[in-house]
């Protein structure tokens, strides 16, 4: 910050340095010679030279202050809480719907409200009718269960 200030200082001196330069090299028509115009030029020329100088340094600034911001934003709400929703995730119109589907399907298109837990714990929910259904068949089926039943 205090490079681009100093500039603008020498800009706005050299400028008021052209300036003064041009009220008092005028003549009576307020022209300038050929000397004097060449002069005045390249005084110009350094006016032009410390602004496009500032400009450099603030978009490197610019640049800068974007380099170093977060990359992301910081979460600063609650989270929302919504309590229309079933305490029961078969209670709900979404669940029904994609159960439906799957069943539709063949199981070729599942839904991913139909998962349970994590994808490391896998699985899907089973309604509750078919839930008792499947677990009855299989402890028919299970030969384990069966012997220690007896």
């Amino acid at each position: 910050m205090n490079k681009l200030m100093s500039l603008i200082e020498k800009r706005n001196a050299a400028w008021n340095a052209a300036k003064s330069f041009v009220e008092t090299r005028q003549d009576a028509d307020g022209l300038l010679s050929k000397e004097d115009a060449k002069t005045y030029a390249s005084l110009e020329a350094k006016v032009k030279d410390f602004s496009a100088e500032i400009e450099r340094v603030q978009a490197m600034e610019a640049l800068e202050n974007e380099l170093n911001r977060p990359m992301s934003a910081p979460l600063t709400t609650k989270p929302e809480t919504c309590s229309a929703k079933p305490q029961n995730i078969r209670e709900s119109k979404d669940y029904k719907d994609a159960l439906l589907s799957a069943f539709r399907t063949n199981f070729k298109n599942v839904s991913n409200i139909l998962q349970e837990g994590t994808a490391a714990d896998g699985g899907y929910l089973v309604p509750v009718e078919y839930d008792n259904r499947l677990i009855d068949v299989l402890t028919e089926e299970n030969a384990m269960s069966l012997s220690l039943v007896d």
